[in-house]
């Protein structure tokens, strides 16, 4: 036991001191730090690597990598994006060559008796197309919206053409046409020998798929009449239909209701306005809608009223906006 040294003294020698313990600690901690640095300078390394590819070398090295899946994975990712593109491409085109489903027949006024006739065929540039409405759940439904100007100047006997789906062959003896799907008309009731006390009603007819018709005396259609239309001033006039039940609004106030006891019958004829003599008046934003509009919708056209600046389809604008050369004199005598 001489000359060794007690267990405790030992023990002692083997603990290091503590200068010897925080240069370790040291040492560890930078040696940490050193790893994060060469770590994060390896990413950074890698990512500039990256940058520095080109996209023609990057596609290149993902197209021969030996990975099925990859291969996949990019032929599917080209597919989805060339699909959502055409989908866009498509909806675009659609939006601007589709006609509108609630297309404007004559947009701002138009006198009595000028006589205008809407092609319906898609092809033709002047076309407002009406397109016929799907027997829905509800049965077929649609609503032709008008505004209406009266005036006493009228010698007719016979029910006189606001507007016509049908064609231009109007009787000579009743004033109608022989399609209507459907026709609106004013009637001429005289109250006394004065012109002032000239009164209208509105005539509706609408073609239906068979059978006496219950109101008038014309086979195949049906006749409603409101009686006592407001002259000499701006009304609005709705004619609405859903299934079989056929409404008439003036101001936003139903009118007449008629429950047809046949289908309606529609058509792919031309709209004809102010057809055969017209009528004595004016009418303005004569517009259909594809669906059965409810009291809120009408009443919303209107509060918005008419708009009674002349329409690009009355006989003074189709004057106006002839072709002219810029030199000609016209300009200054018919065009303004």
């Amino acid at each position: 036991m001489d000359g060794e040294k007690p267990v405790i003294e030992q023990i002692q020698d083997s603990i290091p001191s503590g200068e010897d313990m925080k240069n370790t600690v040291y040492d560890g901690v930078d040696g940490v730090s050193s790893s994060l640095t060469e770590m994060k300078q390896s990413i950074r390394d890698s990512l500039e690597d990256f940058s520095n590819t080109s996209v023609s070398e990057a596609s290149n090295d993902f197209l021969t990598s030996n990975s099925l899946l990859a291969k996949f994975s990019f032929i599917l990712l080209v597919v989805i994006i060339f699909m959502i593109v055409l989908k866009i491409m498509i909806s675009i085109l659609g939006y601007f060559l589709t006609p509108s489903s609630n297309p404007y027949i004559i947009k701002g006024a138009l006198n009595g008796n000028d006589k205008v006739i809407v092609p319906q065929d898609p092809s033709n540039l002047e076309s407002a197309p009406v397109l016929k409405s799907n027997d829905r759940h509800r049965g077929v439904e649609f609503t032709w919206s008008v505004w209406l100007f009266l005036n006493t100047a009228s010698t007719a006997s016979t029910p006189q053409n606001i507007f016509v789906k049908g064609n231009e062959n109007f009787d000579a003896t009743t004033g109608l046409n022989l399609m209507n799907g459907p026709g609106l008309y004013v009637e001429k009731i005289d109250t006394a020998d004065s012109a002032d006390n000239t009164q209208y009603n509105l005539v509706l007819m609408m073609d239906h798929n068979g059978g006496q018709e219950t109101t008038g005396n014309n086979n195949g259609r049906d006749r409603i009449t409101v009686e006592s239309i407001p002259i000499r001033k701006w009304v609005h006039v709705a004619v609405r239909l859903q299934n079989t039940l056929l409404d008439v609004y003036v101001n936003g106030t139903i009118a007449k209701r008629h429950n047809m006891l046949n289908a309606p019958k529609q058509n792919f004829n031309d709209v004809t306005v102010c057809g055969n003599t017209g009528f004595p008046g004016k009418l303005a934003d004569l517009r259909y809608y594809s669906y059965a509009m409810n009291v809120f919708e009408i009443n919303n056209v209107v509060m918005f009223g008419p708009n009674t600046r002349p329409s690009d389809l009355s006989i003074d604008s189709r004057a106006k906006t002839g072709t002219y050369s810029y030199l000609s004199n016209m300009w200054y005598s018919d065009k303004y």
